[in-house]
């Protein structure tokens, strides 16, 4: 996270296109802790569900580190008459395509993850469903924890 430092010290399109790279990286590694997530849940192996969802934890505070750094970038670098973030950004954005590309796939990764996401909560609450009805099963015949 080096890159934010000296990124945020003297801001350029150039250091936010770095700094932009680093956030799609997170990103990937943030898809691919919930992919993993997903799987662990499909599979039942619910020992490391508590370890995936820490390292997803680790993710996205790494992530909201560069994505409130390149909100402190983009305000630095856009013009002091403020037409509106979101327009001065895009107009940033415009003259170099490196940097579309990459809004692009930050993009593409960000709803990667939702959708992985839904289907984590989706597993998980069909897993809680399965388990609470096999274990209301064992307690209904005897095997209760006073059974």
């Amino acid at each position: 996270m080096t890159i934010t430092l000296s990124a945020l010290a003297q801001p350029t399109a150039d250091k936010l296109q770095v700094l932009l790279q680093g956030e799609r990286r997170v990103l990937e590694q943030l898809l691919f802790r919930t992919t993993e997530l997903e799987l662990l849940l499909g599979g039942g192996e619910h020992r490391y569900v508590a370890r995936a969802l820490d390292e997803i934890a680790d993710a996205e505070e790494e992530l909201a580190m560069y994505e409130l750094s390149r909100s402190i970038i983009v305000e630095a670098l856009l013009p002091g008459d403020d037409q509106g973030a979101s327009s001065g950004f895009l107009e940033l954005c415009a003259d170099r395509p490196g940097l579309v590309q990459l809004i692009e796939d930050l993009r593409r990764l960000l709803t990667a993850v939702e959708n992985s996401r839904e289907r984590c909560r989706r597993l998980a609450t069909e897993r809680a469903v399965t388990a609470g009805s096999a274990s209301r099963r064992l307690e209904s015949s005897g095997f209760g924890p006073y059974g």
